[in-house]
């Protein structure tokens, strides 16, 4: 996979570097490297007027997109 990874890296055709890119993507998805296991509980406590809130559980919460409904 690293070889893949340098290849699509320096790779300036993009149908050629995308191809190499689903290469390195399934050649993960049968080596699969990681197991999820489990899911920390996410507890979040808004008010009411609090909008925007959209849980991502592979991301921090993004705070930019709340807003409060007057």
């Amino acid at each position: 996979m690293d070889a893949l990874i340098d290849q699509a890296k320096w790779e300036p055709n993009v149908e050629k570097r995308a191809e190499l890119y689903k290469q390195i993507q399934e050649l993960a998805w049968k080596d699969a490297p990681f197991v999820w296991v489990a899911q920390v509980a996410n507890i979040v406590v808004l008010n009411n007027r609090v909008k925007g809130y959209y849980y991502n559980p592979t991301l921090p919460p993004n705070l930019a997109s709340l807003y409060i409904e007057e």
